[in-house]
């Protein structure tokens, strides 16, 4: 629920330890990189409102933030794309 600048920021102060983290399908999904969107998106706080190439736009409490580099626990980090290739979003939800 906390706008999506002060995601970005708190992404951006834990890299590279102890690293931003949310929660996906009960999993942990590690945030490496993000960038802040104008509050253009529409949606529930943590819901995926686009997914492609570009990054995961998930929305925030204010604005949206865009999701470049994540990490499943247990695995490598990746980009966005490479994480969109084994794993559609549609209609997921992060939290």
């Amino acid at each position: 629920t906390a706008p999506a600048y002060a995601i970005d920021r708190q992404v951006r102060a834990f890299n590279p330890w102890p690293v931003a983290e949310t929660r996906w399908q009960e999993r942990q999904l590690r945030v490496w990189a993000a960038e802040p969107l104008p509050p253009a998106a529409s949606g529930e706080p943590g819901q995926v409102v686009e997914a492609n190439g570009a990054g995961i736009v998930v929305a925030a409490g204010e604005g949206a933030l865009r999701l470049t580099r994540v990490q499943l626990a247990g695995r490598r980090a990746m980009t966005a794309a490479e994480f969109l290739n084994a794993h559609p979003l549609a209609g997921a939800r992060f939290g």
